[in-house]
């Protein structure tokens, strides 16, 4: 890696000590579940589920951090500094020289670990098929990223730490990146900002409002109805998580602060969707919910349940809702990724009025987070649409 002395780069590894698991484990074994529902006829739309939440909690308890550490040290992970704050990233690169720079953005209630299974094949690509030099930060206030030090900061201040890193950091001229989620939402202020550096955005999440001209929604491409419906469900029954957090983001973080288990049956709800909706295979259903508990306690040991939910008090309303209104100049080009069970994905005729979408793709499974739920498709993806637009002329 070419560093460059301003920014501190320097190798990291993971380590949580023995007495930090064990505390967190007597913390869960502590704290008491009731044994009955809040109230007879309780269901999903009510919240996270009885039953659901002590099976949970049992594997939670038993789930081998350990494994976890060493995948991510398998990896070659960094820390820099960058306008005040340490950025904690992933950087695999590929012996192919005609490997394309990937900046990969996960999302929330996420982290980097959600795109294990997509980086060695992403990085030694077979033969003829397009290899990636791979960088994924931690966003800025999750695990071993630090807040930004500027009061009120936004996704459109991480587009410019992700540019920073990908250009000044890193050496690259030009670069490409995907996201899904909240991760999407730090993606868009990338692709209509700095489309000289970033020459595509691959989207997993696309929220467009309803045209004044959109077509009934009993027209629409089965696929496209389901995932609107999916985004109506959410808002009804999960909007609640959102605004919370936008509002009142002290009061539900200080709540959630060292409580993996008050932590576990608020995001539960998302999981329990995603599964629910993305049509995976049972092997699958263990890495989501094996990638859920990953980031419960990644975020549980380095203390930032309640700064990974920062992000949402001054991005979410704005940036979460308002600039997917617009359709501003000089934007990259972007596809999107049409994952079964994706729940913050507006139709593709939607889409097509904010910006020079040129790529789509549907598929049968995955759910929210396809890094997890459909590793293959989802590299199948990244080289059909970087490697087949990378390298033409724009």
């Amino acid at each position: 890696m070419a560093e460059t002395t301003d920014y501190n780069i320097r190798p990291f590894k993971v380590h949580v000590p023995d007495e930090e698991i064990e505390r967190t484990k007597t913390l869960l074994r502590m704290r008491r579940l009731p044994n009955e529902p809040i109230h007879p006829g309780i269901t999903a739309e009510d919240g996270t589920q009885h039953l659901w939440m002590h099976e949970a909690k049992r594997q939670l308890l038993e789930f081998d951090w350990r494994a976890v550490e060493n995948k991510l040290n398998s990896f070659s992970q960094y820390l820099v500094t960058i306008e005040g704050a340490t950025i904690h990233f992933i950087r695999e690169k590929s012996n192919s020289k005609s490997a394309i720079p990937l900046l990969l953005l996960h999302g929330w209630p996420s982290s980097i670990l959600e795109y294990h299974k997509v980086i060695e094949p992403l990085v030694n690509a077979p033969d003829g098929q397009q290899a990636f030099d791979v960088i994924i930060p931690s966003l800025p206030g999750v695990g071993y990223s630090t807040p930004l030090p500027k009061p009120g900061a936004t996704v459109a201040d991480n587009a410019r730490i992700f540019n920073t890193l990908m250009t000044s950091v890193l050496g690259y001229q030009t670069y490409v990146a995907q996201a899904g989620d909240f991760g999407a939402v730090n993606l868009r202020q990338l692709q209509t900002n700095y489309s000289s550096s970033l020459k595509l955005a691959l989207f997993q999440t696309f929220l467009a409002p309803r045209p004044e001209d959109a077509i009934d929604d009993s027209l629409l491409p089965a696929p496209e109805r389901t995932a609107l419906n999916h985004m109506s469900e959410i808002r009804t029954y999960g909007e609640g998580h959102f605004l919370t957090q936008c509002n009142r983001v002290s009061t539900i973080g200080l709540a959630m602060y060292d409580n993996p288990q008050a932590y576990l049956a608020w995001i539960g709800f998302k999981y329990f969707k995603a599964l629910e909706w993305g049509n995976v295979s049972e092997e699958t259903n263990k890495t989501y919910m094996d990638g859920m508990y990953s980031a419960i306690l990644l975020h549980q040991y380095t203390g930032t349940i309640h700064t990974s939910m920062a992000m949402f008090q001054h991005s979410g309303l704005q940036y979460g809702i308002e600039e997917w209104k617009k359709n501003p100049p000089n934007q990259a080009p972007f596809g999107v990724q049409h994952f079964e069970g994706a729940y913050s994905l507006a139709p593709r005729s939607w889409i097509k009025n904010h910006g020079p979408m040129i790529w789509y793709q549907y598929h049968k499974s995955g759910g929210q987070f396809a890094a997890l739920g459909a590793p293959e498709e989802f590299v199948d993806d990244c080289r059909g649409f970087f490697g087949k637009n990378y390298w033409k002329k724009q």
